[in-house]
């Protein structure tokens, strides 16, 4: 008896701190700034200029369009797949990242060129997050034109956009596709009020640091939601897209979620 009064004793002064912790003072008890002038605090600052960033994504969707590059032409046939895509009326991406990162750290030149300094590239290149733009880009302009539908908007979230990485998307030119960035700060995740039972996810955030699935399925049923990894056993073994219907009368959890 002792023990559960005191259970929830101490359930209830948690709950208490909780609530007194205001939206700020979470950020900062939370989420612990990098110390100034450290690696890490210039490569959490989006300086990049966005020309730069466009510049990278305008040459990353010409190697993207050539006819050589059997990924694309894999990511086409299954986006191909998707089931009823007429019911697809917007794309929300989740955790892209960013493009570009400004560099910290120099880089020694060869022992040919050896003259005892040092070279610095302006930007680093993030290939992973460059292709998951290219591959949400292409992904809604297949869309638009299998559906016929050409107002499907394409929109992203993730905390690490900055102001350079915000402008750059939304202002790409016309041959890519432009982005409408979304607010996913703490009190805010404007990102989880676009997404609804006529949405494509395009999920690329998982476990710990997002658990997405959880939260979308607590109230939505997304028409289909592309995931990181495609699961290699169970009922869903190596199914690119899912489709979350009812069975038996009862609506079933998205896959991936416990």
């Amino acid at each position: 008896m002792f023990r559960i009064s005191y259970q929830y004793q101490h359930q209830a002064r948690v709950k208490h701190r909780l609530q007194l912790l205001t939206r700020n003072s979470f950020i900062a008890k939370y989420h612990k700034p990098y110390l100034k002038g450290t690696r890490k605090f210039i490569e959490s600052l989006d300086t990049v200029k966005a020309k730069d960033i466009q510049e990278t994504l305008d040459e990353a969707w010409k190697r993207w369009e050539c006819d050589k590059n059997t990924r694309a032409r894999e990511f086409k046939q299954a986006i191909n797949s998707i089931p009823n895509p007429e019911k697809i009326k917007r794309v929300v991406c989740l955790g892209l990242g960013r493009i570009l990162m400004p560099n910290s750290r120099p880089n020694q030149q060869s022992s040919e060129q050896n003259s005892g300094n040092t070279q610095r590239q302006c930007n680093i290149i993030m290939p992973r997050n460059i292709a998951q733009h290219i591959a949400a880009i292409s992904l809604v302009k297949l869309l638009r034109k299998k559906t016929g539908k050409e107002d499907i908007p394409l929109y992203t979230a993730d905390p690490e956009y900055g102001d350079e990485h915000k402008k750059a998307l939304e202002t790409l030119p016309p041959h890519l596709c432009k982005f409408t960035v979304l607010d996913p700060r703490y009190g805010i995740h404007q990102q989880f009020t676009y997404i609804d039972d006529n949405t494509l996810v395009f999920d690329m955030t998982g476990p710990p640091q997002c658990p997405t699935m959880r939260i979308i399925q607590e109230f939505a049923r997304p028409v289909a939601i592309i995931t990181g990894e495609i699961p290699r056993r169970g009922k869903f073994e190596d199914r690119l897209w899912f489709e979350v219907h009812a069975e038996n009368g009862k609506e079933i959890q998205i896959p991936g979620c416990a």
